[in-house]
């Protein structure tokens, strides 16, 4: 429990705003949620892309129908960008 308590206080920023994806003519609206996390709690990059996806799959299960969600870490230290996506929900 006292490692998650670490991997959760090390995000130090977060924005949200809105993404959007082209679909055929289309624009599709989402949301884009930028965090930005101090590495040093973490293992390795994997473990913090582990972090990313356990977030990203939580946040998209609270998504309005035909919305998609796309979440960015970005490691403080490493410099580090990782990118995770869903698909739009019918």
């Amino acid at each position: 429990v006292g490692s998650m308590h670490a991997r959760v206080s090390a995000v130090q920023h977060v924005e949200v705003g809105v993404a959007r994806r082209r679909i055929g003519n289309a624009t599709a609206l989402g949301y884009r949620c930028l965090l930005r996390i101090d590495e040093s709690p973490f293992q390795s990059i994997g473990e913090l892309d582990l972090f990313a996806s356990a977030i990203a799959e939580s946040l998209s299960r609270t998504l309005p129908a035909r919305a998609f969600l796309e979440v960015e870490v970005e490691g403080l230290k490493t410099q580090c960008h990782l990118v995770h996506g869903t698909p739009e929900r019918a």
